[in-house]
């Protein structure tokens, strides 16, 4: 079956069913791939805020399961 046939949550359930985990579970949602500017700047596309979050263009989600 091509994935690309199902809807996005559909996949996420379908992957969800594979590794066992059900939708009970506490799953924490987070984003990777992003990067946090460091030094002061003035706020320009070029110079952001220190502590301005920028995520890159193949930024991803990861799930996370926490056993209980």
């Amino acid at each position: 079956m091509n994935p690309f046939d199902l809807t996005w949550d559909e996949q996420l359930l379908q992957t969800m069913n594979e590794l066992g985990w059900e939708r009970t579970d506490l799953i924490d949602v987070q984003i990777a791939g992003s990067q946090v500017y460091e030094i002061e700047g003035d706020g320009t596309r070029w110079k952001p805020e220190k502590g301005t979050r920028k995520y890159n263009k193949d930024a991803f989600i990861v799930l996370k399961r926490h056993e209980l």
